[in-house]
């Protein structure tokens, strides 16, 4: 209700916890922000493409939603997520006048944690296990993190004429030493 009564026309959502990958899930999604703001409405999820034997209904770990409503609607050019499909963002392209396009990112960095401690059913675990099945023998889904959205960024902006907005969960603070968030604010 408050996104309804904030006007806002384009807001990310972040550690939403489901299973996009569930089409229904979208659908529903889909449907409620649409009936809750009565206007036309464009979603990009993002979730762990997880095998799923131990987590059972629509319960996943981690995973963002980027919406655009309204007129904007209309000029969005793309709706999509990570590469490496492990729930890290979504985001969607929308193209204004004179070429000019704009992204934005609604991005989720897993916490801080090592395999020892994370939980079987945690977004890093998830993480971890898909780059471990990428062929990474010693993943950090945190350096990844930073690392491939660094190299997203930099894609996007070698094209003339196109802005970005990034919504982030870092899970940290850029002033942290350690941090490669600080390399990348």
């Amino acid at each position: 209700q408050s996104i309804r009564e904030s006007h806002a026309t384009i807001f990310g959502l972040i550690e939403t916890n489901l299973d996009w990958n569930q089409k229904n899930l979208q659908f529903q999604a889909h449907k409620s922000i649409y009936k809750t703001l009565r206007t036309p409405t464009k979603i990009a999820t993002a979730s762990a493409a997880v095998q799923r034997t131990r987590t059972a209904g629509t319960y996943l770990p981690g995973g963002t939603m980027t919406v655009v409503t309204g007129n904007w609607t209309g000029r969005v050019t793309k709706a999509a997520m990570d590469e490496r499909a492990l729930g890290r963002w979504s985001y969607i392209t929308i193209i204004g006048k004179a070429d000019a396009s704009l992204t934005i990112i609604t991005a989720y960095q897993v916490c801080k944690q090592s395999t020892k401690h994370a939980g079987p059913d945690t977004a890093f675990n998830q993480q971890w296990t898909l780059l471990r099945m990428e062929g990474i023998k010693n993943p950090d889904p945190r350096n990844q993190f930073i690392d491939d959205l660094t190299a997203f960024i930099k894609q996007i902006r070698q094209h003339p004429n196109h802005e970005i907005i990034l919504m982030i969960d870092a899970n940290d603070h850029p002033t942290n030493r350690g941090s490669k968030l600080n390399q990348f604010a």
